[in-house]
């Protein structure tokens, strides 16, 4: 199973792809989409969804997971990063690929056990799961542990 995980936001977006093989779960690929804020909203949506696009057709992906919007003190930000998941899950249903949701304290949750965690104790458990040492943006991390969530909840699932 091959497991698709999205951070959505507009300025940055990160993703991980990972798959899981029985209790065990690798990293295949992770990174972030970039948007030059200079450019019209309409430039930046096009870019995440032509990347995401890309993203999904060089990978076999089974399974997709975005965090969900989470309520903040800045509208405008809550409204761009709405902007950003719609062109992401549509470009991810295009293929029809299923696409769930997490929210990030389920995901902390999942990988820490406290639905509280700092990103930077995110991160930690994320590398150490997947063994790898080269993650530059949190937005990266993010992504890896919602795909690592959506894994773990399938291997639970499986169990009962």
């Amino acid at each position: 199973m091959i497991v698709l995980g999205i951070d959505p936001g507009l300025t940055i977006t990160g993703y991980g792809i990972v798959q899981s093989d029985g209790d065990k779960i690798f990293c295949i690929k992770h990174g972030i989409i970039k948007t030059k804020p200079k450019e019209t909203l309409a430039q930046r949506l096009k870019y995440i969804g032509d990347s995401i696009e890309e993203i999904v057709s060089e990978n076999n992906i089974d399974f997709a997971v975005c965090e969900s919007l989470f309520l903040g003190k800045n509208v405008k930000s809550i409204i761009l990063m709405a902007h950003a998941r719609g062109i992401i899950f549509g470009m991810i249903s295009k293929r029809d690929i299923p696409v769930y949701e997490f929210s990030p304290r389920e995901i902390k949750r999942s990988l820490t056990g406290n639905g509280n965690a700092a990103k930077e104790q995110v991160k930690y458990m994320v590398c150490n799961l997947l063994s790898i040492n080269d993650i530059k943006y949190l937005d990266e991390t993010d992504a890896l542990a919602a795909a690592i969530s959506y894994c773990n909840k399938r291997i639970i699932l499986k169990r009962i």
